[in-house]
């Protein structure tokens, strides 16, 4: 309590005396300093703690939640080329795949509970484009383009 009171008594003085600026711009150095060590203390955590294969330090950022502090590169594994696959990672691949749905919404599988698909009930309505053919805002904003580079407004 005793130290706290002269504290006070100091400041007051310092701010009396003109002495404001001069406390202010020291809690602001004091302040930017440890901002800056706390940065760095943040990053180091951060960051991969693997090498590259040239000897550095990798130098992305960790993937977040992971128990190892690895970049997605050097946590997951590498994929795998065509004859590498077998009909057990396939089948595992397509597992985790979203499920698909059938309804009649749309004339072709899509994912559930998206658009008009209202699964397991009833769609909204039934989409207009038939299957196999590309969205209609695509064409449109391609007929457009192709208008404006006509007349010279687009490159």
């Amino acid at each position: 309590m005793r130290k706290n009171l002269q504290t006070f008594k100091v400041l007051a003085e310092k701010i009396n005396t003109g002495g404001f600026k001069l406390l202010a711009e020291q809690y602001v150095t004091e302040f930017q300093e440890t901002k800056a060590v706390l940065r760095e203390h943040y990053e180091e955590r951060r960051r991969c703690v693997e090498t590259k294969r040239d000897g550095t330090r990798c130098r992305a950022w960790a993937v977040w939640g992971a128990p190892e502090q690895k970049c997605s590169s050097h946590l997951y594994s590498k994929r795998r080329r065509a004859d590498e696959m077998t009909d057990d990672i396939r089948q595992e691949q397509h597992r985790r795949r979203a499920p698909t749905c059938d309804c009649s919404a749309y004339e072709w599988p899509h994912r559930q509970g998206n658009g008009f698909c209202q699964s397991p009930s009833e769609p909204i309505k039934k989409c207009p484009t038939p299957a196999g053919k590309r969205a209609p805002g695509k064409m449109r904003r391609r007929k457009i383009n192709r208008i404006l580079r006509k007349h010279g407004l687009k490159n």
